[in-house]
């Protein structure tokens, strides 16, 4: 596995967890992320089951390269929040879904995110949402994000932009605010948004 960072600020810090009355890890991200690659999942940001992660507002993510979730790869059990004005751009998952993120948890996405040009095998370009163990996921997008341009590589993909995904055990919750915006993306199936019941 190889990673490479041109450009990152990052910050280990801890959070009190009220549920269980524990410390809890909490992993910080800001400023630039460009170019890294792995052949696993998460190009960037790996977020494992019982942990937390915080993406701050801003922040960007460019042309890193990843199995799933070129970008932010969040799995079962682990949470996530990314905060207003974050870039995805140019990331590609070479291998399966989540070309932008693949989420599996419980992530929150703020306002104003921009997902251009991100790239994926069979689904979710941009974004994917799924789960597994029957502990279902949630994803909750903010208002005004733009979906552009992103796209898959098989010739039966679906979702250009967004996958989701349920099956007899688990249950996918999805939200997405207000003035979204979608143009150029394109999948097989559903060049926008495909949801697989």
């Amino acid at each position: 596995m190889k990673k490479k960072r041109l450009l990152a600020a990052l910050l280990i810090c801890t959070a009190f967890s009220w549920q269980t009355g524990v410390q809890a890890a909490e992993t910080i991200y800001e400023g630039l992320y460009q170019g890294t690659v792995t052949s696993g999942n998460g190009g960037v940001v790996f977020n494992n089951t019982g942990e937390s992660a915080i993406v701050k507002a801003s922040t960007q993510f460019i042309n890193n390269e990843a199995y799933r979730g070129a970008a932010i790869y969040n799995y079962t059990g682990a949470d996530l929040k990314v905060e207003d004005g974050v870039l995805f751009s140019g990331n590609t998952a070479t291998g399966a879904a989540g070309g932008a993120v693949q989420n599996m948890g419980t992530a929150i996405l703020g306002d104003n995110l921009i997902f251009d040009g991100n790239k994926a095998t069979w689904g979710g370009a941009a974004i994917y949402g799924g789960s597994r163990d029957g502990q279902g996921s949630s994803t909750t997008i903010g208002n005004n994000a733009i979906f552009k341009n992103n796209t898959l590589t098989d010739a039966q993909s679906y979702g250009g932009a967004i996958y989701l995904e349920n099956d007899e055990q688990d249950t996918t919750s999805f939200v997405l605010g207000t003035n979204s915006y979608f143009e150029g993306n394109s999948a097989y199936q559903g060049g926008a948004i495909f949801i697989n019941e």
